[in-house]
């Protein structure tokens, strides 16, 4: 798969940068004077796109905190865009952009683009934007990353229905304490959750089995032992 351009980056992280300060003067009321040094620093089509998360009811890029589990999964439900959809997970890809590039693929080859959803096609792009903090070399740019991350990952779980597929290359095992093990297999495993089957994906074989079928055990422990009680509580 082609890899995204430096150019695609540097735009995307100026707009990260850009709502982060809108968020602020947002709080401060005092949007005016956000949108006149962003004006002077990022151009008319990025101005455009933040004047709409102003306008916009409920955009995630107002909230100062990571949003709560139950605040995105509100938000998802709400979008409708994983409805009768299957989902797909990756685990253990270095770097982790492999593991996106992956499931794109199995995504467009296998399952088909109609079919499918990835993680970050799951909230309305305005509020993607804001889980977006990472730099070329998939560096984190903010210290709430990680909490970001933790909790998309955790609600594009528990809001899966139907089949769900995991990647992991070929000839490995999960990885332990990962993003995967703790926070996506134990919420699609839940009691209750809509998840009929889970395939594991061998890659790039596409070699696949069952490990998990709806009245089996749930995997691993939710929430886990030491995450903040008020970001995670359901």
């Amino acid at each position: 798969m082609k890899p995204y351009s430096a150019h695609y980056y540097y735009t995307r992280n100026l707009l990260s940068s850009l709502i982060q300060l809108l968020a602020l003067a947002f709080a401060f009321q005092d949007v005016c004077s956000a949108l006149a040094i962003a004006v002077s620093s990022v151009g008319d089509e990025i101005i455009t796109t933040a004047t709409q998360l102003i306008n916009g009811r409920d955009g995630l890029a107002k909230r100062l905190t990571v949003p709560s589990v139950p605040y995105i999964r509100q938000k998802i439900i709400a979008g409708g865009r994983m409805n009768n959809k299957v989902s797909i997970f990756w685990n253990g890809f270095q770097p982790p952009s492999d593991g996106y590039a992956a499931g794109r693929a199995y995504k467009r080859d296998v399952i088909g683009c109609e079919r499918g959803v990835l993680y970050n096609e799951a909230l309305p792009e305005p509020d993607w934007v804001y889980f977006q903090s990472v730099n070329e070399n998939g560096q984190p740019v903010d210290n709430q990353y990680m909490e970001k991350i933790q909790v998309m990952s955790a609600v594009f779980a528990q809001t899966s229905s139907r089949n769900a597929y995991v990647l992991v290359e070929d000839g490995k095992v999960f990885a332990p304490a990962s993003t995967w093990t703790l926070y996506e297999y134990p919420n699609l495993t839940a009691p209750g959750s809509a998840v009929t089957e889970i395939f594991l994906v061998s890659w790039p074989s596409q070699t696949q089995q069952s490990i998990w079928r709806r009245g089996d055990p749930q995997q691993g422990v939710w929430p886990p032992i030491g995450v903040p009680w008020d970001i995670f509580a359901v």
